[in-house]
């Protein structure tokens, strides 16, 4: 099991108590639920709730993620028989996200609970990412299409998977700059971008590392291109192909909730690794399969 985040919302101290030693000494970490950790924390750890069934701003602020589809936030949701709210996890959209429990019965069954949402938060990503696997790589074979279009193909099937309404895949070519090989932005296509410390795509090329940006007109890092985003919050993520960086994905316009996390990140790494054949093809790289 991974070593997770936990976020506790319980009204009693003592028996808050006795969940918070469970945590530790299952090696995770615990910290009280504020807003912050519902839609920013998920960027960087794999986060597990815990919430009592009267705190209703916090579960409903978390179903209004988890009614979403593709993310999950995975919840124990606690309860007493005699609440009036024990119901409340009876009108979620999708129950599988949630797993209710007794207050009597969450210090006994704790381990085998969070054991079991943290797999569940696994397999549901990977049942995610198969289902699309076959419509991103088809383009690839259609003879009819040059490697850019089946490219534009793929990248339109990867934003609307991460509900992203623009983004652009960058690589290197074999003058060390980055090429706009696919982009929502058609005019942009066979654009080169030349090493600069001002570009946040070559940020990311340098560092290795995937960036997380809210608000780039306050980043000193970065200046504002007059062709920039639309919205200011976006996620770029490296491409590696055969272990070395050769390129960027960059997303931006996320359509269903406030900025990119840990989830899309995962996501994107997983169609990048699927793409990377293909990709390091097109690159001249000899990719290692064994």
């Amino acid at each position: 099991m991974n070593q997770l985040k936990i976020y506790t919302a319980l009204r009693d101290t003592q028996f808050e108590n006795q969940v918070v030693a469970l945590i530790h000494a299952n090696d995770h970490e615990v910290h009280p639920v504020h807003l912050d950790d519902i839609i920013n924390e998920v960027r960087v750890y794999d986060s597990l709730f815990i919430v009592e069934e009267s705190y209703h701003g916090i579960l409903n602020l978390i179903e209004f993620h988890n009614s979403c589809k593709f993310n999950l936030l995975p919840v124990i949701f606690v309860f007493d028989p005699k609440s009036p709210d024990k119901e409340w996890v009876n009108t979620v959209r999708y129950p599988y996200k949630y797993f209710a429990v007794e207050h009597k019965l969450l210090p006994l069954l704790f381990t085998r609970i969070v054991a079991h949402m943290d797999e569940l938060r696994r397999t549901k990503f990977n049942e995610f990412v198969l289902q699309h696997h076959k419509p991103v790589l088809e383009p690839f074979f259609d003879n009819t299409l040059s490697f850019r279009n089946a490219l534009g193909c793929a990248l339109t099937h990867l934003l609307d998977f991460l509900f992203a309404d623009k983004g652009s895949i960058m690589l290197l070519n074999d003058k060390g700059n980055l090429v706009i090989e696919a982009s929502t932005k058609q005019h942009l296509i066979g654009l080169e971008v030349k090493p600069d410390p001002s570009s946040p795509a070559w940020s990311v090329m340098e560092t290795k590392k995937p960036l997380f940006v809210e608000d780039i007109s306050k980043d000193q890092r970065f200046k504002k291109k007059s062709d920039g985003y639309s919205k200011d919050y976006f996620l770029i993520v490296p491409i590696f192909l055969n272990g070395e960086i050769h390129g960027v994905l960059n997303l931006t316009d996320k359509m269903v909730s406030l900025f990119f996390d840990r989830s899309d990140l995962l996501r994107a790494r997983n169609f990048l690794r699927l793409l990377e054949p293909i990709l390091a093809l097109h690159s001249g790289i000899a990719v290692d399969i064994t």
